[in-house]
């Protein structure tokens, strides 16, 4: 008889972004390996699983009674957040995939530092924990082996349309797109970057994503040059020459695959996974935090815009990356 996983999680979906839609692609792909995929979480958004059961919560205690109602022995749980300290709390034996930019993201600025003392105790409680803790990059590898044995790296994916073909369009002047949710992690130092532009240069900038922070949200639309698109399911890179990448830390970048894909060099500072990510074939990277080499590097690509080789990103798919999940929870069920 097939298994029945718990996942534990907030948002789960593909119209949400990060680890929400990570997991759920992932159980799309291996959903015939369970005979029901139970979901705790707060909000269900667009899947295609068919053997779902949605258990919606409203509360850190509701979740852990939720948890609670299960065998321990009987079975597996996944978690993908920092709630998942429930299920180190019930002592069940789960899996656990980190997305999180901690403690990094703690050097942003003070009012991240103090939430870094907190999520950061949290998140090495369950490393400890964990049967096994997963990874989207080496770098991230290299901190979590401090708290945990058992520790693997699986890249997340990015989806390709069946058949599809990347091919830019004509260029624009200076046509440049930044993706991922407005928040102060992203874009605080975009907004440091664009005051430093000088208002002859022909620049127009497209901002995809949900609005976080609404502060840094109002300090972007005070430039000309910037346009706020909000959240897209397909984003349409082939229309732009350049993804500038101004996020202070990040453990992996789906982002960055989907631009490379789609030929569309990446601008980025060399932090985080990035470093795993871009070359000099697929984009530039920037050493931390140096506004002013990025900005030259900006100017400089938009003037001599470059196609990014698409095959240096071929080994991160959905398939791969949902094989490797297959035969991790295989391994430890």
């Amino acid at each position: 008889m097939k298994p029945t996983i718990i996942i534990l999680t907030t948002k789960f979906g593909t119209n949400f972004s990060g680890g929400a839609t990570s997991t759920c692609e992932i159980f799309y792909r291996i959903q015939d390996q369970f005979e029901k995929i139970i979901v705790i979480g707060t909000q269900l958004g667009e899947h295609s699983i068919g053997n779902i059961e949605f258990r919606k919560i409203s509360s850190f205690l509701q979740m852990y009674w939720e948890v609670r109602q299960f065998d321990r022995d009987q079975y597996l749980f996944y978690g993908d957040f920092y709630n998942s300290v429930l299920l180190a709390l019930a002592n069940v034996r789960f899996v656990f995939t980190y997305h999180d930019n901690w403690p990094e993201l703690g050097k942003l600025d003070l009012n991240h530092w103090f939430q870094s003392q907190f999520y950061t105790t949290v998140y090495r409680y369950i490393f400890r924990k964990a049967l096994h803790v997963v990874t989207v990059s080496q770098f991230k590898k290299h901190y979590l082996k401090q708290y945990s044995s058992s520790v693997s790296v699986i890249p997340n994916g990015f989806c390709r349309k069946p058949g599809y073909s990347p091919a830019r369009e004509a260029d624009g002047a200076g046509r440049v797109l930044m993706v991922g949710n407005i928040d102060s992690r992203k874009y605080k130092l975009a907004v440091k970057l664009f005051a430093m532009v000088d208002p002859s240069m022909e620049l127009s900038i497209e901002i995809y994503g949900h609005i976080i922070d609404s502060t840094i949200a109002r300090r972007l639309t005070k430039f000309q040059f910037v346009t706020l698109k909000g959240f897209v399911k397909e984003v349409p890179y082939e229309s732009y020459d350049l993804l500038l990448h101004t996020s202070f830390t990040e453990s992996f970048g789906l982002v960055i695959c989907e631009a490379i894909f789609h030929q569309v060099p990446v601008l980025a500072f060399e932090c985080g996974g990035a470093r795993e990510l871009i070359n000099p074939k697929n984009g530039r990277l920037i050493h931390a935090y140096n506004l002013e080499l990025m900005l030259g590097e900006l100017e400089n690509l938009i003037k001599s815009p470059m196609k990014a080789d698409p095959g240096t990103v071929q080994q991160y798919a959905w398939a791969s990356t949902s094989e490797a999940y297959k035969n991790l929870l295989n391994d430890v069920a």
